[in-house]
Parts: structure tokens; C-alpha cells; sequence
């Protein structure tokens, strides 16, 4: 198992930043850690930095958010290292990425990675799709209330650069990358046909997208 060097982590920081602000804008909302990291994975992976989404607890009794459910990913090839890419959730006073060694505040479930992975992205397709999920893990997490207008927003944007960093260079052939795009077009579908959301007003923004997903 290699270490990463200090040049390296720092290009994964400028690659997470530029991801993070371009899907998320200037602030990090509460309970989006899932829908930031899933793409987030994807695209470092596809980049030749392989990871795994982590999920678990921030655990902090001084902090309000004290036992907020979380998700992060972790370096494979050190496992050392993690990703967050909505750490500024709780550093209140700026907005930032984290790159670096697993914060003791960061308690993982014992989970293993299929169930977590699987029972989120329920929870995660259920949310944009309007479908009640029936699970203990993910009511659990479906507890906090999600904007459902904010949640369109990240995930179209974050497919957006997903979806052109992949025509230039494609290195994933994944399920969970199929499941990723599978999910994202039904959404379009859903909101572009029904004419109920600024989709429209944005189609330009989204066109290949769109184009792509029409003719599937």
C-alpha cells in the first residue's frame, strides 16, 4: 500500500474544491454529504484515484451537530486519507474540503460497503423520484428534511461534470456508475416532461444531458 505525496494530496484538494464549488456554490448544506460524494467518488476514480464512500456518524458533543449520520470517502491506496467534500457543514465560519487523515470526530459504521452503498442510493433515488424507501438504515437517514429543489440542483450539476469529464476520458464500467446515469435520466424524464421544474428554464445548461437521455 502506497502513500500519497503531499503534491499529490494537494492536486485531489484542488480537484475536490473545483468539483465542490462548481455543484455546490459557496456554502456547504446540511444532509447532501451522499449526493456530493457519490459523483465526487466517480469522477476521482475515473482521474486514477481510487476510492470507497464511507458512511458514519460525526460525533462531537460540543457541536450541535453532534451524531449527524455522514459520508466520506476514503483514499484505497492509503487508507489513512479521506475525502470530504462537505466538511464546511460543521465549520460553520467558512467554506472548505477536507483532504487528509480521518478526523476523530468521524466514527464509521461497521457496515460493509454493498449494504451502506446500496440502502443510501435507496434512499438518495427515492428522494429525487419521489418514491418511498422502506428501510431501517435509510429512514434513519431520511429523517432530516431535504429541499428538493436544492437536491435537483446539486445532482444535475454534479452529473453535468461527471458527464463531460467521461466523454473525454471513461474509465468506469462499474455498476455503481451505470446506477449513477440510470438514476440522473429518470430524473430528467420525470421533471423535463412533467414541465415542473426550472429545468426548462435551463436546458441550455443541461443539454447534453438531455440530448443523452432521450435517446435512451
Amino acid at each position: 500500500m502506497k502513500q500519497y505525496s503531499q503534491e499529490q494530496l494537494v492536486e485531489i484538494d484542488m480537484l475536490v474544491t473545483d468539483f465542490t464549488k462548481n455543484t455546490l456554490g459557496d456554502y456547504a448544506p446540511s444532509h447532501m454529504c451522499f449526493t456530493i460524494c457519490y459523483p465526487l467518488s466517480l469522477y476521482l476514480q475515473n482521474l486514477g484515484y481510487q476510492n470507497t464512500m464511507v458512511a458514519g456518524r460525526y460525533q462531537n458533543e460540543s457541536h450541535p451537530k453532534n451524531g449527524t449520520p455522514h459520508f466520506w470517502l476514503q483514499l484505497n491506496d492509503d487508507l489513512k486519507i479521506i475525502v470530504d467534500p462537505t466538511i464546511g457543514q460543521f465549520k460553520n465560519d467558512q467554506f472548505r474540503v477536507y483532504v487528509g487523515e480521518k478526523l476523530e470526530e468521524f466514527i464509521q459504521f461497521s457496515l460493509q460497503f454493498e449494504e451502506c452503498f446500496y440502502n443510501s442510493y435507496d434512499l438518495w433515488r427515492g428522494k429525487l423520484l419521489g418514491i418511498e424507501i422502506a428501510n431501517p438504515f435509510a429512514e434513519e437517514l431520511a429523517k432530516n428534511e431535504i429541499d428538493l429543489v436544492m437536491l435537483l440542483n446539486i445532482n444535475l450539476n454534479a452529473a453535468t461534470i461527471l458527464n463531460s469529464q467521461s466523454q473525454v476520458q471513461n474509465n468506469l464500467h462499474s455498476d455503481i456508475y451505470e446506477k449513477y446515469f440510470d438514476c440522473i435520466f429518470k430524473v430528467i424524464r420525470r421533471y423535463y416532461l412533467k414541465e415542473e421544474w426550472y429545468l426548462i428554464n435551463n436546458k441550455e445548461k443541461f443539454d447534453d444531458l438531455l440530448t443523452k437521455t432521450f435517446s435512451i
